[in-house]
């Protein structure tokens, strides 16, 4: 019998390897039980989607002609895929593929092009929504000035000892990918991009596997 401190030894190498804890035979219940409690440390002081289900709710009530059906897509497709503000300003929806719910990212700024997944019990909820507005000036017919409405509403806001911003929604991302056990090279790719010749259908199938 392995003791406590080999038991976590071994959970934090897994983090590290990023490899089964099945590799450890018999011991590795009791394993997955600490890479759990890591994992859950690790990932605490991101949003999860229970969190942003509680920014919305506040926002429509406190939101006069707050459209809590187009936000709620929003929010969504920011923290299933990750995308930045300005990336997801700069979406056209030529830019989505209904067929693998995925989004084709152009450069902007910084951040590398690249493809992202959304889940894919998102699609329905996207094309409701298309159907319901026609595009403008982008996908959502978003402005910066209704992302700041936003943080103004939300400034010193607390859901579940979290405060809310764009950042965070976005980064919630991150917290989603470590508690799924992701593998770190989609991680970064699915991220920024910043991976060179990985085979999107590894990703997709990644991708579906670990998160929806």
């Amino acid at each position: 019998m392995i003791n406590d401190k080999i038991v976590s030894d071994i959970a934090k190498y897994c983090v590290l390897r990023n490899i089964s804890v099945k590799e450890f035979g018999e011991q590795h219940l009791l394993i997955k039980r600490k890479l759990n409690n890591i994992w859950k440390e690790k990932t605490s002081k991101y949003l999860t989607w229970e969190d942003i289900g509680k920014v919305l709710v506040f926002l429509f009530i406190n939101g006069k002609k707050f459209n809590i059906n187009k936000w709620r897509v929003i929010y969504k497709l920011v923290y299933y895929t990750g995308i930045y503000q300005f990336e997801l300003l700069n979406l056209k929806r030529e830019d989505f593929n209904f067929d693998n719910c995925s989004i084709n990212i152009k450069i902007v700024r910084l951040v590398l092009p690249r493809t992202v997944f959304f889940p894919l019990n998102i699609r329905d909820d996207l094309i409701k929504y298309f159907s319901s507005e026609i595009e403008g000036i982008n996908v959502f017919n978003l402005t910066e000035n209704q992302f700041y409405w936003h943080t103004r509403k939300l400034k010193n806001r607390f859901f579940n000892g979290k405060k809310f911003s764009w950042h965070a929604l976005r980064v919630g991302f991150r917290g989603l990918l470590i508690r799924s056990g992701m593998d770190k090279n989609v991680a970064l790719y699915l991220k920024n991009g910043r991976v060179e010749n990985i085979d999107l259908n590894i990703i997709e199938k990644e991708y579906r596997e670990r998160i929806g």
